[in-house]
């Protein structure tokens, strides 16, 4: 049975993190079709009249008390997420839409490239996927942990989540082990990769460099950089109409 999720969307946010929030967000959502009729991103999708998809996981970061947050979008999301925006002024305040003029895996890597330059030195950044729910998931004290264990790279895990990643972690140094990819619904054992990263500034030219994942992963294991930070979840990652339908049985109230 999944946790109910109780979210109230307060318009005062203590802006207390040096972090920079990024949310990709230019899927076309192609498996939702029959739910957007191509209407609508797929961020876009009301969890409840009031409040979409995208509006929850702005939410957490800024909840957190991160303020500048990127939305990473495509020229077929760019005009309705902006327009959204100004529907919930507080709740988007400090926020910036950043058109990826690539639809491929390098784009959203090269969005986080160009905006390497006016980071601030130090200030790690969080980055998340914009169509998937982590209720649980508590980061500011993610942020804490990455600053506590001097990690290169923090991924969040979850023992309940549909993410094709699972990893194998050293529950004494949170430092994760082996990362498994799942094919075809093969049961792995260990967490799921949420899609929710950390990166440090020391580490942001090797994330983005690296166009294979896999590679990439076991590169950061092998140099004992990538921890993990596990929280209950669950971790719903929405892609299809049934994924949409499941979020419907963990919200219980969103309010604005």
């Amino acid at each position: 049975m999944l946790d109910r999720w109780t979210l109230n969307l307060s318009k005062e946010y203590n802006n207390t993190i040096d972090a920079v929030g990024i949310v990709l967000c230019g899927g076309n959502g192609s498996r939702l079709h029959e739910v957007t009729q191509g209407r609508i991103p797929k961020h876009l999708l009301p969890l409840t009249p009031n409040v979409t998809i995208l509006d929850a996981v702005v939410y957490s970061l800024r909840k957190s008390g991160i303020e500048h947050v990127i939305l990473v979008t495509t020229d077929r999301t760019t005009a309705l997420i902006d327009k959204h925006r100004t529907t919930l002024p507080d709740l988007y305040e400090g926020s910036v839409c950043i058109e990826n003029e690539h639809h491929d895996k390098r784009g959203a890597a090269s969005v986080m490239k160009a905006i390497l330059p006016h980071i601030p030195p130090n200030m790690p950044i969080v980055k998340m996927l914009g169509d998937v729910l982590q209720p649980g998931l508590d980061l500011k004290k993610m942020i804490e942990a990455h600053t506590l264990n001097n990690a290169r790279y923090t991924a969040a895990v979850s023992l309940r989540g549909t993410e094709k990643y699972k990893a194998i972690i050293d529950r004494d140094t949170n430092q994760i082990l082996q990362v498994h990819k799942i094919n075809n619904g093969t049961d792995v054992p260990g967490f799921t990769l949420t899609g929710t990263w950390i990166i440090g500034p020391e580490g942001l030219s090797d994330y983005i460099d690296s166009l294979d994942r896999t590679s990439f992963l076991h590169r950061s294991i092998e140099t004992h950089s990538l921890y993990g930070y596990i929280f209950s979840g669950p971790s719903i990652n929405i892609n299809t109409p049934e994924d949409y339908l499941l979020t419907q049985s963990v919200v219980s109230e969103f309010s604005i």
